[in-house]
């Protein structure tokens, strides 16, 4: 069975060309023009990955060159001066004259795979400062653990009680050595609270 062939088979079995998709059936046809073409450029394993790799970057608006501290490169996206965006990354910011500091420097996640989040636990911020330039961004995954928040003590610095569905739950990292490789890479950005 070939990609193409394989590709239209799972698309038409999970409903994706029939109008009970997001986009009346759009979305199997635009998948399945991508891997047409991604198939007819006859790729070995080696430049398939590489290919998929770099497609997916630039697809989801990544910069795949490191980013670099020019003052062409920022834009005023508050309108007044006091906050410039990177034109190359979306989530990259700085205070006019400021240091630069990424937002998605760390992602929360709790124990079940959808409970993914950036923000903060306790003064553990998502954001993190820039240490050097030129800038790679990299989003570190940092494990918590979660339970039912019934009144509780715990520690403010690094955790927090979040108001979910179900109630409240309190947030906790499961390990605080998780933090060691952010603040490698990163210079800290702490919360105040």
């Amino acid at each position: 069975m070939s990609l193409i062939e394989f590709a239209k088979k799972e698309l038409a079995d999970a409903g994706y060309f029939t109008d009970q998709d997001f986009y009346g059936g759009m979305t199997g046809k635009a998948v399945l023009e991508l891997i047409e073409c991604f198939a007819n450029q006859g790729h070995s394993g080696m430049s398939a990955g590489i290919t998929l790799a770099i497609f997916n970057q630039l697809a989801n608006y990544k910069p795949i060159n490191p980013i670099e501290d020019k003052i062409e490169d920022w834009s005023d996206s508050v309108g007044d001066g006091t906050i410039l965006q990177h034109k190359k990354l979306s989530s990259l910011f700085k205070t006019s004259g400021d240091r630069a500091y990424y937002l998605d420097a760390i992602a929360f996640q709790g124990p079940e795979e959808f409970d993914s989040f950036v923000g903060s636990i306790g003064k553990v911020q998502s954001r993190q400062y820039v240490k050097t330039w030129p800038f790679t961004p990299k989003t570190f995954k940092i494990k918590l653990d979660k339970e039912a928040y019934v009144g509780q003590e715990y520690d403010p610095e690094f955790a927090s009680v979040v108001e979910t569905g179900p109630g409240p739950m309190l947030y906790t990292l499961s390990d605080k050595t998780q933090l060691v490789d952010v603040f490698f890479y990163y210079d800290e950005y702490t919360k105040q609270i």
